[in-house]
């Protein structure tokens, strides 16, 4: 059981922290994805109102 990896993914890491700063994904079918990590900004996560 597994996957099919069909693109590639890079990270970009911050030297001074060892965290990641920037991820890219490439996928075969011209899809492209990047994800921007902003540690200078709070971040509230709450459960659905229910």
């Amino acid at each position: 059981m597994g996957f099919k990896n069909t693109g590639s993914l890079v990270a970009a890491v911050c030297r001074d922290t060892g965290l990641p700063v920037r991820l890219v994904y490439e996928g075969k079918r011209n899809e492209k994805v990047t994800v921007l990590y902003d540690y200078s900004r709070e971040v509230v996560i709450r459960p659905p109102a229910g």
